[in-house]
């Protein structure tokens, strides 16, 4: 049967038919036979001989910022390697900090299994890689069945994220290491790789026109470096009301000239809100301007979003407003950064905090 739109959706009717359970057996034996004839795994691992990596990538831009480091890592350790990132689409910005690698990139709605696209991945990714590493933390079923059709003889993923024949080798990081980034950092070290903490990914390569027009109309003459405000994540995250309070509470007490930032082209009704502030406004930036944006602002305060992460990662100052469940797994103990433990709604007490957290950063 030919594999097109008809056909993929046929099988997952087939799959849907059969339950989740008997389905993944179905899955299952397929990859086993598929692999039933390579050699056991031995360690240690030798890495000079692996010829082809393959990374498959969480669908999430922040859970693969997360994983850059560790991405890094892999790739110098597996250093005569030919590296293929597999991303989703909005991943691939964030992927492309990795520099000479292959990226092959998906749209969301094609991550379904026996859909077209990953049914063109199982077989050009089949007999293609010689060690795939799934980057998930969790069970993806199409990520999970793709990496088993590999038939890599070292297929690599963490505990909870695939059960074999899907992967044969599982990583279970430490939970003392709450941090994100590090957590992701035992897949290299496990594989081998030594001082991944010390790992640095590559500089920005923007122009210094580029830089000059990010920051233009911002600092208007001033000595100082401005302080930026992820508005639009304060606006969605608590509301207008609240986040103009924080906005006007913290535009006086910074000596700094101050944007707002939004992550995506506000629509009209967010425009006009922004608009209320006379402040310059970013948004919609590419993740190369980001990182110049971060570069040559004074502190950014922002809460559980890319932006942070870019700030953890390039040692950038910034503030982060959290969940008391995120904070340790998102905002790293280092004096460039404050984590700010935020309630349902953002009271006057969560305010001072923020306030106070910006300004100390801003005059260190």
């Amino acid at each position: 049967m030919a594999h097109n739109k008809n056909s993929g959706s046929l099988r997952r009717f087939a799959f849907a038919v059969l339950g989740r359970k008997n389905g993944r057996k179905l899955l299952a034996r397929i990859v086993r036979k598929q692999t039933a004839i390579l050699p056991p795994l031995s360690f240690p691992i030798a890495a000079a001989g692996v010829k082809r990596l393959l990374l498959i990538l969480p669908p999430e831009p922040l859970a693969v910022l997360h994983q850059m480091k560790n991405i890094a890592a892999l790739k110098a350790f597996f250093k005569n390697a030919a590296t293929t990132l597999l991303t989703e689409a909005s991943c691939t910005e964030i992927a492309g900090m990795i520099e000479d690698v292959t990226i092959v990139e998906y749209r969301l709605e094609e991550k379904r299994l026996f859909s077209a696209s990953f049914g063109v991945f199982n077989r050009s990714f089949k007999d293609a890689a010689d060690v795939c590493c799934l980057l998930t933390d969790g069970e993806d079923l199409p990520l999970l069945y793709c990496c088993g059709r590999t038939a890599a003889p070292l297929r690599v993923g963490y505990a909870g994220a695939g059960t074999y024949p899907f992967i044969n080798l599982h990583v279970s990081p430490s939970e003392e290491r709450r941090y994100l980034t590090d957590r992701n950092l035992v897949m290299a070290e496990t594989l081998g790789a030594a001082h991944c903490r010390e790992i640095v990914l590559p500089a920005a390569t923007q122009t210094k026109a580029e830089i000059d027009y990010i920051i233009r109309g911002i600092t208007r003459k001033s000595p100082l470096r401005p302080v930026g405000i992820d508005a639009l994540y304060f606006y969605r995250a608590f509301g207008a009301g609240r986040a103009a309070e924080m906005i006007k509470a913290l535009v006086p007490v910074v000596a700094n000239a101050v944007y707002l930032y939004a992550d995506e082209t506000p629509d009209a009704s967010e425009m006009e809100w922004l608009s209320r502030f006379n402040v310059s406004l970013m948004h919609h930036c590419t993740v190369a301007q980001l990182r110049a944006l971060l570069s040559h602002s004074e502190v950014v305060v922002t809460g559980n979003t890319v932006l942070f992460g870019l700030a953890a990662i390039f040692g950038a100052k910034a503030v982060g407003v959290f969940t008391r469940e995120e904070i340790e797994v998102f905002c790293p103990k280092t004096p460039a950064l404050r984590g700010i433990v935020k309630s349902k709604t953002m009271n006057t007490e969560a305010i001072k905090q923020i306030l106070d957290a910006a300004v100390a950063l801003a005059g260190s």
